[in-house]
């Protein structure tokens, strides 16, 4: 199941202004979307609890060897030095 989030770009460089670099200063909104491709050979399988499963991927995703948090949540705060915080809304 591939979820649509950032493009590649948005954590590999910093956008520029003038040619400084920009600050990302106040809080700012993330939006991702679950994508289901019925036209791929072979089909996406979407599945049966596909809403929680979504909602652990993006809030707590345990790494079941390490434990380690692997979501989406702990990738944005880390590359972000903890600042943000998340809510399901």
């Amino acid at each position: 199941m591939p979820i649509v989030g950032f493009p590649s770009s948005t954590y590999r460089e910093t956008p520029r202004v003038n040619g400084e670099h920009m600050t990302w200063i106040g809080r700012k909104k993330i939006a991702f979307v679950p994508l289901s491709r019925p036209n791929a050979h072979p089909p996406d399988f979407i599945p049966p609890d596909w809403e929680n499963d979504i909602l652990r991927r993006a809030l707590y995703d345990p790494d079941p060897v390490t434990g380690k948090d692997k979501s989406l949540r702990a990738f944005v705060h880390t590359v972000s030095s903890g600042s943000p915080t998340s809510m399901p809304s």
